[in-house]
């Protein structure tokens, strides 16, 4: 290491020579500086005393105006006292500023002579102004108005309104209703009139600018107008004899005082709009003021006199910049020539050989490996070709290891989604010039978060972790799994025939529903797979994997395992996107119409109520069934408008029938998404009670996957709504994965039977044995069963006999309007519900 030689020395020697040229300059400076800056701190420590007893003068003397502004405001001794006292202090605080050195020595001691003279004629017309505002009616000429005939007036026309109004509401009968309604409104005008009329006065006493008072005296003219409108309707009421006797005279009361009250209230605004509504203004504007104006004056003349000075001390501090730069000039004259000699040397032992290893660095980093680097002299270049050289070995290493970073899943070193898009574009390039097919599957695994929840996240990526070997080994080896995120994995299969793919998805899912030991806990999960071929259903990868996961929604929503991709339940194909155009059309116009289905009760068929269905005449297509158009609505978010509209219809409807004594509650279907949505609940209140229905009247059903997508938030939702007494039942039950144990937490009122189990009872004794096990289970924890699917009587005596509480289906009714709904009940009994009001 000795061979080199060291940077540090060099550079130690000539910051040492050029340290001390620099400290002598700035020891010189700094004498200079010091005497200067002792003369300057002693004219500012007298300067700056006084300017703060101007400050104190200047603050004392808005005291005194603060004080004499709340005397106006609020006569008192005490205010009284506390502006003489101002004044006191104003003047021991002139005698303080008259009595400085810096006043002495400026000569403005005998210009200050004139403050005292100023304050104590201040002090004179104050108190004149103050004995003046102890005289209410002569400091303001309107009051004597106002308190007079105006009082009396508006005294009259109350009297006559509670004469009118007393006799009116006595008398009763059908044409005095809308009398009275007229004589309540004209007297609530006329308190508000006068509200706005006395605000308008408080606010007049209490301003003396007019600009504040534009929006009260607006008020006064918009109330009157008001009120003359009502008493229009009244005269009008008492010219076609359709008032009372006394009500009449009371009418020409007010019509004969009104005018002559509005008469009085105009001299007062025009008094209040003019100088002589305040007498105290003349001696406020033309004394009190300029005697305010003279002392700050005063007061200005010093502190002019106070920034002359302070600007003859900053020019002798800038002569002194000046000076101390042409040290500075000098001293960087010095610095250049030392930067240059620093340069020559430096250039020649540092800046080149960097610059040599900038161009290797550059090399390295284009992938241009084995640069030869440059011979250096000194110690610290060595010391830097070195670490680069390090540094290099490094980099390869790191980069090699970002490379399978950015490409695969941390979790489960599975390729990730752009690996993926990379090898289905590649494997689709392939298949197009080999002419062979391809084949792309997405699995979402069921019930995956209901893990996480209960044994943490951990646990889950445990599974994942299993999963994805388990994935990777029943596969080819020319096949790709890949984890695109969460609990969504996506199958490349290139060179595959179509009707291999399906038992390649079987074997999928077989190797998904084996048991995993997570953590001493053995665990169950199934899985929805959505496939998409090329180049059947698309011969891009986007659209692959769009419609891929188009296919696993389905598979998810239908419960079956495995699903191709189908145009039909695409929401975005170009059929299923004119269906969506014209069902918006049928939501906004009317398009749509709710059928009932009945429920009734076992024995004897006496009907509990209704569920509303809802149906969609297309104009051109005809009936369109709801599994056609729902999951539709569902897919684009439009399915939370056609439940409002639903809601709505539904309760008009019900109102309609509490109108004629008809008391029916009705079901109403809820998606996965109106659970979802944060303003259901607001909305359902509002919707009762705009068409005033109790709440006991409406029941909510809601499907048991709709509650298991979020369950923590379902089951928030639903206890608040079962706080306002809305009813709360479970559709579709038996084929979703909810427990009983989750429902007993739940307020649910009724549990719906899937029609899957009921319609064919009869005939498949496992049927039969699943539904009395539901009803069993569901009477221990106090929840009333509805069987739907009744489709004959002898499926309707078996519930009989298996206590099933209530019967839905084809043989009591299919679904119909509203008018044919009523016809069948014309001849059946209504079970008498308890509500609080109908």
């Amino acid at each position: 290491m000795a061979k080199f030689n060291s940077l540090k020395k060099h550079y130690i020697a000539m910051a040492l020579l050029l340290g001390v040229v620099v400290l002598a300059c700035l020891w010189g400076s700094r004498f200079y500086i010091s005497r200067l800056s002792a003369e300057s701190a002693v004219n500012i420590a007298r300067r700056t005393a006084v300017t703060r007893q101007i400050l104190l003068i200047k603050a004392a003397l808005e005291r005194v105006e603060g004080e004499l502004d709340l005397y106006m405001l609020s006569p008192s001794p005490e205010g009284r006292r506390a502006h003489h006292a101002g004044i006191s202090e104003l003047t021991d605080l002139v005698d303080g500023l008259r009595r400085l050195e810096w006043v002495s020595r400026s000569g403005f001691s005998q210009e200050l002579a004139q403050l005292p003279p100023l304050i104590d004629k201040l002090s004179q017309r104050s108190l004149e102004l103050m004995e003046l505002r102890l005289n209410g009616n002569e400091m303001y000429p309107a009051m004597s108005m106002a308190n007079g005939f105006m009082l009396q007036t508006n005294k009259d026309i109350q009297t006559a309104f509670d004469l009118a109004t007393r006799e009116t509401r006595e008398a009763g009968g059908t044409q005095n209703v809308e009398t009275l309604v007229l004589l309540l409104e004209g007297r609530n005008a006329w308190d508000r009139l006068i509200s706005a009329y006395r605000f308008y006065l408080i606010n007049r006493m209490g301003s003396l600018y007019e600009e504040f008072l534009a929006s009260q005296v607006n008020d006064v003219e918009l109330e009157y107008q008001r009120f003359t409108g009502i008493l229009a309707q009244l005269d009008a009421r008492r010219k076609r004899d359709l008032t009372e006797f006394e009500t009449t005279i009371a009418i020409e009361t007010i019509l004969r005082s009104a005018p002559v009250w509005y008469e009085g209230y105009r001299k007062v605004t025009e008094i209040n709009t003019t100088d002589a509504w305040r007498s105290d203004i003349p001696l406020i504007k033309n004394v009190l003021w300029p005697l305010s104006t003279d002392i700050r004056n005063e007061l200005a003349r010093v502190d002019q006199a106070l920034v002359d000075e302070a600007a003859h001390d900053v020019e002798a501090q800038a002569q002194a910049s000046r000076t101390i730069g042409y040290v500075l000039w000098a001293l960087g004259l010095i610095m250049m020539v030392v930067i240059a000699l620093g340069f020559l040397l430096f250039n020649n032992r540092l800046l080149k050989p960097i610059a040599h290893l900038a161009r290797a660095l550059r090399d390295e980093a284009k992938g241009r490996h084995g640069v030869v680097l440059p011979v250096v002299q000194s110690t610290e270049m060595h010391y830097l070709i070195d670490a680069f050289t390090e540094m290099r070995k490094q980099v390869r290493s790191r980069q090699l290891a970002l490379e399978h970073q950015a490409m695969h899943d941390a979790l489960t070193n599975l390729p990730n989604r752009a690996l993926l898009l990379d090898r289905l574009n590649r494997a689709i390039l392939a298949a197009n010039r080999t002419h062979c097919n391809l084949a792309l599957l997405l699995l979402d695994l069921n019930r995956f978060k209901e893990i996480n929840d209960t044994l943490g996240h951990q646990a889950g990526d445990l599974l994942l972790q299993q999963l994805a070997v388990r994935l990777d080994r029943c596969l080819r080896d020319t096949d790709t799994v890949a984890r695109l995120g969460g609990d969504e994995f996506a199958i490349l299969l290139p060179d595959i025939e179509p009707e291999m793919v399906e038992g390649v998805a079987a074997k999928v899912l077989d190797e998904v529903e084996l048991v995993y030991e997570v953590d001493e806990h053995n665990l169950y999960i199934s899985g929805s797979l959505g496939i998409a071929l090329y180049p059947v259903h698309g011969d891009t990868a986007e659209e692959l994997i769009r419609h891929a996961d188009v296919a696993m929604y389905v598979s998810k929503r239908s419960n079956t395992s495995i699903n191709f991709y189908d145009t039909e339940k695409d929401a975005h194909s170009i059929s299923q996107l004119s269906i969506l155009a014209d069902l918006k059309k049928a939501v906004e116009g009317q398009g749509l119409e709710v059928y009932y289905q009945p429920q009734v009760v076992l024995p004897g068929e006496e009907v509990i109520g209704a569920e509303a269905l809802l149906r969609w005449q297309h104009p051109e297509r005809g009936w369109i069934p709801p599994d056609q158009f729902i999951p539709i609505a569902e897919q684009t978010g439009i399915i939370r408008k056609i439940t409002i509209w639903v809601l709505n219809d539904v309760l008009r409807q019900i109102r309609a029938w509490l109108d004629v004594g008809l008391v029916i509650p009705v079901s109403v279907n809820l998606s996965v998404w109106d659970l979802q949505d944060a303003e259901l609940e607001n909305t359902l209140i509002a919707a009762l009670e705009q068409w005033r229905v109790p709440a006991e009247l409406l029941e909510l059903e809601i499907t048991e996957s709709a509650m298991m997508i979020e369950p923590e938030r379902a089951h928030a939702l639903l206890l608040r709504l079962a706080g306002h007494g809305i009813a709360i039942s479970i559709d579709d039950f038996g084929v979703g994965y909810s427990s009983l144990a989750y429902l007993k937490q739940l307020p649910v009122n009724k549990l719906k039977i899937d029609k899957s189990f009921v319609l064919d009872m009869i005939n498949d004794d496992n049927d039969a044995l699943i539904v009395r096990s539901t009803i069993e289970l569901a009477h221990n924890l106090g929840i009333e069963v509805i069987a739907e699917g009744v489709e004959n009587a002898e499926t309707g005596e078996l519930l009989s006999i298996l206590q099933c509480d209530y019967l839905q289906g084809y043989h009591i009714s299919r679904p119909v309007a509203v008018a044919d709904f009523e016809k069948w009940l014309a001849n059946r009994t209504l079970r008498a519900v308890p509500v609080a009001s109908v």
